[in-house]
């Protein structure tokens, strides 16, 4: 993966940042033409609410099914590790399909009046007491 990423850097002059899932930020993401995401559903789920709704984002399951019964289906992964050369070719010279993939948001009124928001979920979104 590391290898493509530095061929695409070369042929088209583009630069990249590689973060660990357990070391994302929100401010990661700022300013970013395109996210990509290595792994199964749950590392883009788990890190989707860290993504703008405008940054496109491509999903290279690391780890498919097909390939072995213990991996991922990646449902929302449309790339994997043997056509990810040409699917960020693709996306690059800006001929990719792009899936828009509503999230959920919610408002909360508390009891003592003040308002939260939750960040953008794709696929859940957990309300539970923190006491």
């Amino acid at each position: 993966m590391t290898e493509i990423l530095n061929q695409v850097k070369n042929d088209y002059d583009v630069s990249f940042d590689l973060r660990a899932r357990e070391q994302v930020r929100r401010a990661d993401f700022i300013g970013r033409d395109l996210v990509i995401v290595l792994g199964g559903d749950g590392t883009l789920t788990s890190i989707s609410h860290n993504i703008d709704a405008e940054t496109p984002v491509i999903g290279v399951n690391s780890h498919p099914i097909d390939d072995d019964p213990n991996g991922s289906f990646g449902f929302y992964m449309d790339s994997n590790i043997d056509t990810f050369s040409a699917d960020i070719v693709t996306a690059l010279s800006g001929k990719a399909i792009i899936n828009q993939i509503p999230r959920l948001q919610a408002i909360i009124d508390t009891t003592s009046g003040n308002r939260f928001t939750t960040d953008p979920a794709m696929n859940d979104l957990l309300i539970a007491n923190t006491h």
